[in-house]
């Protein structure tokens, strides 16, 4: 059986968000970027064998607009998504709160699509403040010091 020491790799793509590309350049260099040609393809159209029922196929086209970064290298998780949270509803439906292994699927395959508040920015890049935070303030120690310190 083979084991896995140590904590698990970062994405390289998280690592450039989170500035860890930045500081260690040389934990990235033999890295290999993922060949997966599908990873650029958006999700597209229900597979045909959820398309079937209606209700699978309103529960995937929810997940293709709520989730716009959704590749066609996740097809299967959003299937297996959309018959979670099918299930979930249909027993809502009947009067009757589904078990509590659903909704932990359901919790655990939403955070793996990046589908919660703490897994977003896994996903998607922080967006760019242009407030000017970047500039020192009036009472920045970096602005008043120096020769001129009482001039800015």
């Amino acid at each position: 059986m083979l084991e896995m020491r140590g904590r698990p790799r970062i994405p390289p793509e998280l690592a450039a968000v989170t500035g860890t590309m930045m500081r260690n350049p040389e934990r990235f260099v033999h890295r290999i970027e993922s060949t997966d040609q599908l990873d650029h393809i958006p999700i597209g159209l229900c597979p045909p064998d959820l398309a079937i029922d209606p209700a699978s196929a309103r529960v995937w086209q929810e997940f293709v607009a709520e989730f716009p970064w959704l590749r066609e290298s996740d097809r299967k998780a959003v299937e297996l998504c959309c018959i979670v949270m099918v299930h979930i509803r249909a027993q809502w439906a009947c009067g009757h709160l589904a078990d509590t292994k659903w909704f932990s699927l359901m919790r655990q395959l939403l955070s793996l699509l990046g589908g919660t508040p703490s897994t977003i920015s896994k996903v998607l890049p922080p967006a760019k403040k242009d407030d000017g935070s970047d500039k020192p303030k009036k009472g920045s120690r970096y602005l008043n010091w120096g020769p001129h310190a009482g001039s800015a």
